[in-house]
């Protein structure tokens, strides 16, 4: 940092507004990682807005990141000493940094592996899937199939797919992905054309019109789009084709 830039901040921006822009940013974004808690905004925005699709609160943790760099570099324009033991410091910081990465799950094949994964994919999804590996995450989805157990189960109305988990130490590298039908094939009307021609995208379902009028879905809950055209049959535990449907 020079001292034009530190002069430069002093004289265009108040040093106090700096500080609260600092202070509340970081007070959000520990907030929206609070995740589902009744008073933070996830939880507001995901179950008001965003239909429970948000998942993943870990990502806030860039705001929370972003914020105190903010606050480090406030710090450093306003009391010029630590400058000095911050050079002392830079060093090291960047040696943990670089040995952090050795940390990481994913090794450098799958990062590999996942920057030439093709950029075509099958949109017409017809199965969910629980994968036994998180690297077979990107090829499941380009196949065209749907992850079960991605992350962390949504919100949902009914337990329809359960959070299947294959352990650990039972995966060997013949261990097969679990795999079903999202319609639910038990209906005793079920016909192959029905199967073959129905498939669900990100925010639709398509069901063949060969198909049982009050067929069902293994979902545990239906998009915005699609809500008008099912009904959940506690009975069956199951969300189902209304009429007309």
């Amino acid at each position: 940092f020079t001292k034009n830039t530190r002069n430069h901040i002093k004289a265009e921006t108040s040093p106090n507004f700096i500080l609260y822009y600092i202070v509340i940013t970081t007070a959000v974004f520990i907030l929206f990682r609070l995740g589902d808690v009744s008073f933070s905004p996830h939880f507001i925005l995901n179950k008001y807005i965003f239909n429970n699709s948000v998942r993943v609160i870990g990502r806030y943790n860039f705001g929370i990141t972003w914020s105190l760099t903010l606050l480090s570099f406030y710090l450093l324009c306003k009391y010029p000493p630590l400058i000095v033991k911050y050079n002392k410091c830079i060093n090291p910081l960047c040696t943990l940094i670089i040995l952090n990465f050795f940390t990481f799950q994913n090794s450098a094949q799958s990062i590999f592996d996942a920057t030439d994964a093709s950029a075509t994919y099958n949109a017409e999804m017809r199965y969910l899937v629980t994968s036994p590996s998180n690297n077979e995450r990107i090829g499941t989805i380009m196949a065209g199939k749907a992850l079960a157990n991605c992350f962390t189960p949504l919100s949902r109305k009914a337990l329809v797919i359960p959070d299947v988990r294959i352990p650990h130490e039972a995966i060997t590298k013949d261990t097969q992905a679990l795999k079903i039908s999202f319609l639910d094939v038990t209906h005793p009307r079920m016909s192959l054309p029905c199967f073959e021609e129905s498939y669900f995208e990100q925010n639709r379902i398509h069901i063949s019109e060969s198909c049982p009028e009050d067929l069902c879905v293994n979902f545990n809950d239906i998009g915005p789009k699609d809500r008008s055209r099912f009904t959940f049959h506690k009975d069956k535990n199951l969300f189902c084709l209304s009429e007309g449907g």
